[in-house]
């Protein structure tokens, strides 16, 4: 069971990938999502996996996190993911933990053009056939990002306690951080 903050630290760069796709990434035009597909995943060490969806069953953007290779997530892992989410900018609603799955949920709605790719997904085979793709979050190049076999490695900043924040000097660019 994973219970103290710093082991956290290895699961920052694959949160701030996610939360670059979801909140600063301009989809391209005509790009369609259904939302039965659920958001994007990214693995991460240790077997964890990240679903970053933009709209969740309360209409808001989740992070749902799955561990992996016998961890538990415990809530005080749910909370300090939280609040490294938080550090990168990105308000959270709540946390919420069941079993090995953990779902955070984001205050503030995804970027505009991967909520227009949603709402405005169309129907059927045909339709499918000639939709433009979304911008693959686990092939997107990620500027500033160091890599290291296809994983981002951002720079991270530490409190004087000694707990990992947000990659120093990255910020997600979204209006609707706090300032």
């Amino acid at each position: 069971m994973l219970t103290a903050p710093t082991d956290l630290r290895v699961h920052l760069s694959t949160l701030l990938v996610g939360l670059h796709w979801l909140y600063d990434t301009e989809q391209p035009a005509g790009a369609t999502v259904a939302l039965r597909d659920g958001g994007q995943a990214l693995a991460s060490s240790g077997g964890w996996r990240f679903t970053f969806v933009p709209v969740g069953p309360t209409g808001a953007p989740m992070v749902i996190v799955d561990s992996g290779f016998g961890d538990r997530l415990s809530r005080g892992a749910m909370e300090q993911l939280g609040e490294d989410i938080d550090d990168f900018g990105i308000t959270v609603s709540r946390t919420s933990l069941a079993g090995d799955r953990g779902v955070i949920e984001l205050a503030v709605q995804a970027h505009p053009s991967l909520l227009r790719a949603i709402t405005s997904a169309p129907a059927g085979p045909a339709a499918a056939a000639q939709a433009v793709a979304l911008i693959d979050l686990r092939r997107q190049a990620q500027p500033g990002l160091a890599s290291d076999g296809g994983q981002a490695r951002p720079r991270r900043a530490v409190h004087r306690d000694g707990r990992s924040t947000a990659p120093a000097g990255l910020r997600l660019r979204c209006p609707h951080r706090r300032h």
